[in-house]
Parts: C-alpha cells; structure tokens; sequence
C-alpha cells in the first residue's frame, strides 16, 4: 500500500535497495526465470533515508556544506559495491537539482557563548562534518577581531591518503590556532612521531599536527590524557562525532583520562553540557 500509484521502474529506482537484492531473484534473473514482481518488491530491502550533518555555519546566501564518505564494499561474493547514496551523489553533474529536507536532530551541539574557551573535537571519518561549522564560525569571529581559543582537533580514518585535515582546514588555519593529532588505523606506519612544537601557541594562524600514530582516535585520547585533562581544569569544551562504537570508546577513554589526573569524570562536564556529542549508525 506504501507504494501505490508508483510505476514498477520508480519503485526500483527510487525505493528498492538494488545492492542488496536476496540472492534467490539474482539467481532467477541471471538464469532468465520469471519473478514475481510483487515478491521482489516486497523482499528486497527499502533505501533508508541518509541523514548528514551540516559541515558550515550560516550563511547569508543560504547555503550548506555536507560532508559524504564514499562506501566501497564487498558483498557476499566478493565482488565491489558502492554505497547507494554516496555513489549517486558521487555521480551528479554539477549544478543538478536533488531533493532533500532538513530534520532537527536530537543530538544537537552548539559552540559556548565565550569564543576565548579551547574546543577539543573529537571524530572519525565522516564524523568531522559538524566541526567543520564549529570551526567555521569561530574563523568567522576571528576575522571579525574577536579573540578565539584554540582548537584540538583529534580525528582518525582509514588511510592516510584518505585525510583531508589538511585542505579543509586550510582557510580557517589562517586566522586560528589549530593542533591536530592523527590516526590511521589502516596506513602502515612504523611509529609513533611527536612533533612537540611551540609550548605556547600563537593566538593565530597556526596549523600544527602534533601526533600521528597507527591506531584509532581513542588510542591519541589515551596518548594525550594530560593535555585532556588540562583542558578539563582550563574551562575547555569537549565534543565527539562518529559512529556508535567510535563515540562510546571515545567516552569510555575521555573519564579514563580525566580520573587518570583527578580532573573530575566525563559526567560532571555532561552535566554542564562541556560534553556533547553526536553518533551515527
């Protein structure tokens, strides 16, 4: 009944998930059966919808950012897909008109109203998106004269050749003082590197990478649990974005590192909302 008034081509274009039809309608139409169109409808997983967090602030011209992770993968038979959503936009011709909508989140983060307080951000992957707003407007006050804190950044991924710190924070770098620190779960590197850098920092124009370690985001949390903790007693805000497993070993490390230097727990900063986060998945 859901799909009444649809012709069979919308259905499957817009409705079925074509990279997860059951094996048994492969089989059929590789071998040139007949389907039963009402069972393939009915049997094939649906598309779910794809929400994405807003990667800008905003704009007078009434634009936004969105950040997508291209999805490669492998089915059952070891062949390579593409992510539905990500391969279609991947896809689309500049300039091309798509429907979408905006949902109010039940998760929402907001920058505090002092901009003079570090920020440290916390992500993996495509969880970066919503910081990309947080540091946009902060550049914005910075070109404005305001004095704004300094930003950590801790964010892991794949591959190193899959990061993109470097472009996005580019423009924003001119005029904040960013430190990033890496990891790579998948790149082969040998060691741990360090790059202490200026124990001050300027007030801006600083892109500093201080760490990159093979491994995951929790494990630079561990690694920096002193400078967590400093943060911590120092006013600073935290936030995480990523899936449910990443944002949960992300919490489980951040009260580690706290009590580890008897800077209070995760739940004390909860509960004056200087922890925020946002998951997926």
């Amino acid at each position: 009944p859901q799909f009444e008034g649809l012709e069979l081509n919308e259905i499957l274009s817009t409705v079925c998930d074509l990279n997860r039809v059951p094996k048994r309608f492969i089989e059929a139409i590789e071998n040139g059966d007949t389907i039963d169109c009402a069972n393939f409808v009915g049997e094939t997983p649906t598309i779910k919808r794809r929400l994405y967090s807003i990667a800008s602030c905003q704009k007078k011209e009434k634009t936004v950012n969105i950040l997508i992770a291209m999805h490669d993968f492998k089915n059952s038979d070891g062949e390579v897909m593409s992510g539905l959503t990500s391969d279609f936009v991947r896809h689309l011709p500049i300039g091309e008109t798509i429907q979408g909508y905006f949902s109010k989140s039940d998760e929402q983060m907001a920058l505090p109203k002092d901009p003079t307080l570090p920020l440290v951000l916390i992500s993996a992957g495509s969880g970066f998106a919503p910081f990309g707003s947080f540091i946009e407007e902060r550049a914005n006050q910075a070109r404005q004269g305001i004095y704004v804190g300094p930003i950590h950044l801790f964010h892991g991924c794949r591959y190193k050749e899959q990061d993109f710190l470097d472009t996005l924070l580019k423009d924003a770098s001119q005029v904040l003082s960013i430190v990033t620190y890496r990891a790579y779960s998948r790149s082969d590197i040998a060691v741990e590197t360090v790059e202490n850098g200026p124990s001050v920092l300027p007030i801006k124009g600083c892109l500093l990478t201080r760490r990159v370690i093979k491994g995951y985001v929790q494990q630079l949390i561990a690694a920096e649990s002193g400078l967590i903790a400093e943060g911590a007693r120092g006013g600073a805000y935290f936030y995480t974005c990523g899936g449910n497993a990443v944002v949960a070993a992300v919490k489980d490390t951040l009260n580690n590192a706290l009590m580890e230097h008897q800077s209070g727990t995760l739940q004390k900063l909860v509960e004056v909302c200087r922890f925020q986060e946002e998951k997926f998945g």
